[in-house]
């Protein structure tokens, strides 16, 4: 099989019972590399001018990351 990145998108849950179906995208390796570096690009921007972005420990927990690894805008001090 070909290496590379399934990325599944979940619609929002309506109000009424109905899920909307989970529609799934397949990217090579270059391209989910060139996505992720993009979101991140945008995010430290985004962090920079406004503040970091907090989220818990369990959730770094649950993504496998380590606080420490996820650098803080530049110049921003403080809790991730």
């Amino acid at each position: 099989t070909d290496a590379g990145t399934l990325i599944t998108f979940v619609g929002p849950v309506a109000k009424r019972s109905s899920v909307q179906p989970a529609q799934q995208v397949f990217l090579p390796p270059t391209t989910a590399k060139q996505l992720a570096m993009l979101l991140r690009k945008q995010l430290l921007s985004y962090e920079a001018e406004l503040g970091a972005i907090t989220i818990t420990n369990k959730m770094y927990e649950q993504i496998g990351i380590a606080p420490e690894d996820w650098p803080r805008p530049p110049g921003k001090e403080g809790p991730l």
